[in-house]
């Protein structure tokens, strides 16, 4: 589980360096971070088919989070590129970023919709053990939807707000890495007394 909280950390905190024509550079691309999710899936597993927690009718759901954990990597990869040479911002006649929402609203959904089924995933396959708060999880990746959808709604109606749901979203995203570093715990404690 720590390696899912580095990597919300990773997706939540952007440093970004200005390069030469209008081009900026991420020092915690989100990339990374959806590099590190996947290699967390990819243990996940290999841990809950070892302790027979894994179970068949659990493996498409868990296929579509790893393939949408994929195209995520994908897309906040090209962002990086796109963004390191100045391309993503092209600009509308009201001076508006649409190349820009567009391409990050994509990155959201897909991010927001993969957070909840991977929850979803740890509600079923744990739902005796009660290892995960995943009523309160899901009910912060439903705050950070809403969050994500005033975001991108702001910069069209007004602008100053826009900040404000941003802010918002980003505390949403840590208060649900705190949950994680909380189950983390109980995580380690159920698979550790399946060893005995």
């Amino acid at each position: 589980m720590i390696k899912f909280l580095v990597a919300f950390i990773l997706m939540a905190i952007d440093i970004p360096v200005m390069l030469k024509k209008n081009g900026r550079f991420d020092i915690l691309p989100d990339f990374i971070g959806f590099v590190i999710v996947l290699y967390g899936y990819y243990k996940m597993r290999v841990q809950l088919r070892k302790k027979g927690f894994l179970k068949k009718e659990n493996f498409k759901r868990y296929d579509v989070i790893f393939i949408s954990t994929v195209v995520l990597f994908v897309i906040s990869y090209v962002q990086c590129l796109l963004n390191m040479f100045g391309k993503i911002e092209i600009y509308n006649n009201n001076g508006k970023l649409i190349i820009y929402v567009l391409f990050y609203l994509l990155q959201d959904i897909i991010y927001i919709m993969t957070v909840f089924l991977f929850v979803e995933f740890l509600d079923i396959t744990w739902m005796e053990e009660k290892t995960f708060p995943t009523v309160i999880m899901k009910n912060i990746i439903k705050v950070q939807a809403v969050l994500i959808m005033l975001e991108y709604l702001s910069l069209f109606v007004f602008e100053p707000a826009y900040i404000l749901f941003f802010l918002g979203q980003k505390v949403a995203e840590f208060i649900f890495a705190f949950y994680m570093i909380v189950s983390n715990t109980t995580y380690k404690h159920v698979l550790g007394t399946y060893d005995k």
